[in-house]
């Protein structure tokens, strides 16, 4: 029996974060920028300003990618000033070294690419409509503090390291949404988007507590629980060997140009909402609340794995590296590989995944001194179990004429501090916005343009051809 492979459902998942951190995400430095039209897939209450449509891949395009990790972590200059080394180099100490990971060390990323998308003001402009056509594909990865400890440390004789959290998980799916926006009264808005859904892939490999790498006298062993999932497209598996253990390196020979294998991949569907409201109350005051991807897809290729556990029903023990093996990190990984010893459990079987929500709170205060000009406060919490990450960001926002608006803005999140900036004209046919959720990281880059410190940045632009009167918060008359 064949089936797919850790290996390559992690190769995958780079791959994914390649392909996300080259789109588009929702700014949320717009969260309060009037102008901005696609706040809409933030919280489906807040319309746009005006009608609009968008034009192809050039909507709400993004360049960008969330990490609490930096080219500084793993990059030192040479005691010789000859060039650069890694962290692994002798002539980096560790504890200096090792100052520059955190408990948890993320890589994410969260793409949403506009296809085709439209907004318009229904009769006698109360309720605004929208309807699109995305890509999404969100990339998660968590590696914890002792990943990077036992890298540098490993050799060390009774050193423990705990590889618990450990993970990588990727979805891909295409989106086609129809959304409102509808007054409730003088002070509240209620809305709702509801979302069509066909799932492109789906994996995650996940080690669970009680997963270490132990060094000693004996060579390197390790203690292993953990599981991987995956429902990929052409009909890629899990493959086994004799032992009924996934064989991480045969994931080569799963993939299919089968006819009914591509069909497959094209039938995974699902379904979600976003809802979200906005109320206005002490004349100044806008309170607003959402939450995004309330739903599920079903996979019609779904497999699973789940570690082998020993005769007492506990992790498996198995060495990396015995005794008189030289344990050279160049193979390591390889030989951990072959430690995975994991039973396939579900082959290629249909199961219904739920999504990861996002839940969105904001806080406006408009100025009374200047009523185009306001102070934000937005809560923003992706839920996704280990990969979960959370953020605060102030900001303030001006609308000082009708054909332009802009903000700053300062967060603080799970990837750290960051601050931002955007703006949006517009003008007579069009809007054109740009913006970032943190600029300061592309302050501080090596002359190939990746940042030194977290990479922790993104630049977002838009080009929309805009119709009908402006109808924003603040129209100058």
């Amino acid at each position: 029996m064949k089936k797919i492979s850790w290996k390559y459902i992690l190769a995958g998942t780079l791959l994914l974060s390649s392909a996300a951190a080259m789109s588009a995400q929702n700014m949320r430095s717009g969260y309060f920028m009037d102008g901005y039209a696609f706040k809409f897939k933030m919280n489906p209450a807040m319309g746009s300003s005006r009608g609009f449509v968008t034009l192809p891949a050039l909507g709400n395009f993004n360049l960008g990618v969330e990490s609490n990790l930096g080219m500084s972590s793993i990059l030192y200059p040479k005691q010789d000033g000859s060039g650069l080394t890694t962290f692994l180099n002798s002539e980096v100490d560790a504890a200096t070294a090792m100052k520059k990971f955190d408990t948890r060390n993320y890589i994410n990323t969260n793409t949403d690419l506009p296809i085709l998308a439209f907004g318009f003001w229904g009769k006698k402009g109360r309720m605004f409509h929208t309807v699109d056509l995305s890509v999404k594909a969100d990339v998660a990865t968590s590696l914890p503090y002792d990943l990077f400890r036992f890298a540098k440390e490993g050799s060390v004789n009774g050193n423990v390291f705990d590889l618990s959290n450990t993970g990588v998980k990727a979805n891909a799916h295409v989106s086609l949404a129809y959304g409102f926006s509808l007054p409730i009264g003088k002070h509240v808005k209620f809305g709702a988007r509801a979302k069509f859904l066909m799932g492109v892939a789906d994996a995650e490999v996940s080690l669970k507590k009680g997963t270490s790498l132990t060094t000693g006298a004996e060579g390197i062993y390790a203690v292993t629980d953990g599981s991987a999932r995956g429902a990929l497209p052409l009909g890629m598996y899990f493959p086994v060997n004799e032992q009924n253990y996934v064989d991480w390196e045969s994931i080569g020979n799963t993939f299919s140009t089968n006819i009914d294998a591509i069909a497959s991949t094209c039938s995974n569907f699902g379904g979600a909402v976003d809802l979200g409201v906005t109320v206005d109350f002490l004349e100044d005051f806008t309170a607003s609340a959402s939450v995004t991807d309330l739903g599920f897809i079903s996979w019609n290729n779904y497999s699973s794995a789940s570690a082998a556990k020993d005769a007492d029903g506990n992790p498996k023990t198995t060495y990396v590296v015995k005794g008189g093996e030289k344990a050279d990190f160049k193979n390591l990984g390889k030989k951990f590989l072959k430690c995975l010893d994991f039973n396939v459990i579900d082959d290629r079987i249909k199961k219904t995944l739920m999504l990861d929500p996002t839940v969105y709170v904001g806080l406006e205060y408009r100025m009374p001194f200047y009523r185009r000009m306001s102070v934000g406060l937005l809560s923003t919490t992706k839920i996704s179990g280990i990969y979960t990450w959370t953020e605060g960001r102030l900001s303030v926002n001006v609308n000082p004429t009708n054909w332009f608006s802009a903000t700053t803005n300062y967060a603080y999140s799970t990837f750290g501090h960051s601050a931002g900036l955007a703006f949006t004209f517009h003008l007579p046919g069009f809007n054109m916005f740009v913006g970032t959720d943190s600029y300061i990281p592309m302050l501080n880059v090596n002359p190939q343009f990746i940042p030194i410190n977290r990479v922790n940045t993104s630049v977002t632009y838009g080009i929309n051809i805009m119709f009908g009167a402006y109808n924003g918060r603040y129209t100058v008359k």
